[in-house]
């Protein structure tokens, strides 16, 4: 097998990392537009199967030449670029497992088809792992009624002022603090103000923490319609919430230009500024993935819960995040799938839908071998006869 990653920061780091270790594959490339990023992963990875290509992803020929070379890709790019690398792609006849996920891909799935591509969105860890989850909950009841998944990469020593360390695009961070979150209440899709529904929980392992609404449903909301009520919430430490209210209130993430000193400075773009450069991960910071999904419904007349908890810590060794590996580890597991013929497809298929039950199992099983463990616990509530 020949991979094609596309980025090389902390999720293409990840792949890469798990890509060159497995005897079935003769190549990885990666490409990224950052000369530096790409000589980091030179250096941190030291495998002869790795070759990296500086390229910008938005100068298609060129895109669309190289992509022709591999069995797949996998794209580790803002969300900004999600839809033309999707689309080259397709053009290629090269299938495709991205991290991101934007609506605009469902609407690629005709012609996916007609290139015999599939195109596997949002397959990192949320929405993808997430999204599979509910999934594979609902396969074990006749009927669902509610699922919610919380989720969240935080810093295992958290420090002011904050209590946050970035772990994957600053630009989808913000977004997620000012984008309305859709979740499903009685059947409806509904709105609801990002930062909302703050709910402070205690968890076995670490403590007290807070969670609150974030647009993390992704393609569920169109794939799981059967679910009456579905929401995703985003989780932090204590207090973080009210933080970046008092940012989000004080404009600190707005887009529209203020002159400051005779220059127009945009706030949102200063805000990505100082948040790369104050919460960036350092070499000394770890991080910790933590996802709990939630599956109510019923089967043989009686209510049943599935719970799934995972969570996960950075990796000293491989010097790898957890989010890097908690992310980039089932994108590059979905795509060895792929590539042998276990995913379903072609087209645009949402990662719930990839793997049938049995495959999914294949799947969490791979986790396992590196340490990413997903606990199921099922809890029969109470019988309805």
């Amino acid at each position: 097998m020949k991979m094609l990653v596309l980025g090389a920061g902390l999720m293409g780091y990840a792949i890469v990392k798990d890509l060159v270790k497995d005897e079935s594959i003769s190549e990885v490339a990666a490409i990224d537009i950052n000369t530096q990023r790409l000589r980091m992963l030179e250096e941190s990875v030291k495998s002869e199967k790795l070759s990296t290509i500086k390229m910008d992803v938005m100068d298609k020929n060129s895109l669309l030449k190289l992509m022709k070379k591999y069995d797949c890709i996998l794209g580790a790019l803002p969300h900004r670029f999600v839809l033309h690398t999707s689309k080259t792609a397709i053009e290629a006849g090269v299938s495709l497992v991205d991290l991101a996920f934007e609506e605009e891909q469902l609407d690629l799935d005709g012609e996916a088809r007609k290139n015999d591509v599939t195109i596997i969105p949002g397959c990192g860890v949320a929405p993808g792992l997430s999204n599979m989850l509910i999934a594979y909950g609902a396969s074990k009841m006749e009927k669902v009624h509610e699922a919610y998944i919380r989720v969240g990469g935080i810093p295992l020593n958290p420090k002011p002022p904050l209590d946050y360390k970035i772990v994957f695009s600053v630009e989808s961070l913000i977004e997620e603090y000012i984008s309305p979150a859709k979740i499903v209440k009685d059947g409806k899709i509904i709105y609801v103000p990002p930062l909302s529904g703050i709910e402070v929980f205690t968890d076995p392992e670490l403590g007290e923490l807070e969670c609150f609404y974030t647009d993390g449903l992704s393609t569920l909301i169109y794939t799981m319609k059967h679910i009456p009520n579905m929401a995703e919430k985003t989780i932090r430490w204590p207090g973080h919430a009210e933080k970046i209210k008092v940012l989000r209130e004080l404009g600190f993430f707005n887009t529209n230009p203020v002159k400051v000193n005779d220059e127009n400075i945009t706030p949102r773009d200063l805000s990505i500024k100082l948040f790369s450069d104050k919460l960036q991960m350092k070499e000394d910071d770890k991080d910790l993935t933590i996802l709990i999904v939630d599956v109510i419904g019923l089967k043989e007349n009686t209510q049943i819960h599935c719970n799934y908890r995972m969570v996960d810590y950075y990796d000293p060794k491989e010097k790898v995040t957890s989010m890097g590996r908690t992310s980039g580890f089932p994108c590059a597991i979905m795509a060895r799938m792929l590539v042998k013929g276990d995913v379903n497809g072609p087209g645009v298929i949402p990662p719930e839908l990839a793997l049938p039950p049995s495959k999914f199992e294949e799947f969490t099983r791979e986790l396992a071998k590196r340490n990413i463990i997903i606990q199921e616990t099922i809890t029969a509530l109470k019988s309805l006869s």
